[in-house]
C-alpha cells in the first residue's frame, strides 16, 4: 500500500489534550507523522484563512506535482478544528493552467498548475452543522442557528460570538474537547449545514463520530449525501480512536468503493 504522511491539524488549544498521545500512537504504529498548527486569532471565517492553511500543509509535504509516486497527504483533525479541515477539504481544487490572451481567459484543462495537496481528510467528531442530530441521526433544517452562526462572523460578533455553544455533541462534536463559543465555531465552520457541506467535499473523508446504538442509521444518512464520506464509529478516547484512525487511514489509501 502507498506511503502517506499525515498530518495533525490544531486550530485550537484544547486539540492538545488528543492529538498528543494520536501522534505517539500513530508513530508507533510506524506512520510519519507531522503538525500543522493554525493560530486561532488568523481565522477570519473566510475562505482565505482556509487557503492560506493548504498553502501551508503544501510547502510541508511537497505536494507540487502530480507525481503517483508521492506519499500521500492526509488531514486528520478533531471537533471544531476537525470542521476547518472539512472547509480545507472543500477549497482543495485542482488549479488548470491558464493563459491570458487580450481580454480572455483560456484554460488548458489537461495542464496542471496547481494540483490539490489532500489525498484525503479524517474528521473525529467535527461539528457537522445544526442540521443534523446525533442522537435521532436526523437530518432537518434549524434556520434561527444558522442565522446566529452568521451573526456570530458579523456585526454582532462581539455580541453574541461569546456565548457558548449549547449541547455540541448533539450536532456531532464530542462536548468533552471542552466549552466551544459561538465565535470559534464561525471562524472554523463553512456552513452550518451538513447537507452543504458533505456534498461539497472534494477529496475522500472519514467522518469518525462517537454514534453509539446510532451508528447505523447515521452512517447511512451521512453517506448518502457524499460518495466521498466514510463513517465510523468510536469514542473519542485512546486507543479506541487510535486503531479507528489507522482503519480510516488505509480506507483513504485504498480508495473510496473498493472493497
Amino acid at each position: 500500500m502507498q506511503a502517506a504522511r499525515l498530518f495533525l491539524l490544531q486550530t485550537h488549544t484544547q486539540d492538545a489534550a488528543i492529538l498528543d498521545p494520536l501522534a505517539e500512537f500513530l508513530r508507533q504504529a510506524g506512520r510519519d507523522v507531522s503538525r500543522i498548527l493554525v493560530p486561532p486569532e488568523v481565522l477570519d471565517g473566510t475562505d482565505q484563512a482556509a487557503i492560506a492553511t493548504l498553502s501551508q500543509l503544501r510547502d510541508a509535504s511537497g505536494a507540487v506535482t502530480t507525481d503517483a509516486s508521492r506519499p500521500k497527504t492526509i488531514l486528520i483533525a478533531f471537533g471544531i478544528s476537525a470542521s476547518f479541515a472539512l472547509w480545507m477539504n472543500i477549497l482543495d481544487l485542482t488549479k488548470p493552467k491558464k493563459t491570458r490572451i487580450r481580454s480572455s481567459t483560456v484554460i488548458h484543462p489537461d495542464v496542471i498548475e496547481q494540483p490539490p495537496v489532500l489525498d484525503g481528510v479524517i474528521a473525529a467528531s467535527p461539528f457537522l452543522g445544526f442540521d443534523f442530530r446525533r442522537n435521532s441521526a436526523v437530518l432537518g433544517t434549524d434556520r434561527f442557528s444558522e442565522w446566529r452562526l452568521a451573526q456570530a462572523r458579523g456585526a454582532l460578533a462581539g455580541l453574541l460570538g461569546g456565548f457558548l455553544v449549547r449541547r455540541p455533541r448533539e450536532h456531532g462534536c464530542w462536548a468533552e474537547l471542552g466549552p466551544i463559543r459561538w465565535d470559534a465555531l464561525a471562524k472554523r465552520l463553512a456552513y452550518a449545514s451538513v447537507a452543504k457541506t458533505l456534498p461539497s467535499l472534494k477529496r475522500p473523508t472519514v467522518l469518525i463520530l462517537d454514534s453509539g446504538d446510532m451508528a447505523d442509521r447515521t452512517e447511512v444518512q451521512l453517506c448518502a449525501l457524499s460518495g466521498k464520506v466514510s463513517v465510523m464509529d468510536s469514542p473519542m478516547t485512546m486507543p479506541e480512536v487510535g486503531h479507528v484512525t489507522l482503519a480510516a487511514v488505509d480506507w483513504i489509501l485504498k480508495g473510496p468503493g473498493q472493497t
